[in-house]
């Protein structure tokens, strides 16, 4: 069967064809902007899931090479927040003055 398109389209049943491709088009559109998108909470959990895991598969390779029993690793994404815990942050009094200035 071969498929006149100029003949259908000129015919009072091609109008009501374009119409309803029309129409048909237009709720594909509709229907395509009204899907829910991934929530950020959702991101959220699954970078948290992934860097958790991250940690434990590099904690189990430092484990391996330097021999210790709980290796503590770290692992921070460039796209999430960095924490740092007090006992981390090296909190010397050893303290550098310009004393430059000072003798003149």
């Amino acid at each position: 069967m071969k498929w006149n398109i100029k003949a259908l389209v000129r015919g009072r049943k091609g109008g009501w064809l374009m119409v309803g491709a029309a129409a048909l088009g237009m709720i594909l559109i509709y229907l395509s902007t009204r899907t829910p998108a991934a929530t950020p909470s959702q991101d959220v959990d699954d970078t948290a899931r992934y860097q958790a895991e991250l940690e434990s598969k590099l904690a189990q390779v430092v484990a391996r090479l330097t021999g210790e029993d709980d290796p503590a690793v770290f692992v921070t994404l460039e796209g999430s927040e960095e924490i740092v815990y007090a006992d981390m942050v090296d909190q010397s009094d050893d303290r550098s003055e310009d004393n430059a200035g000072a003798d003149s």
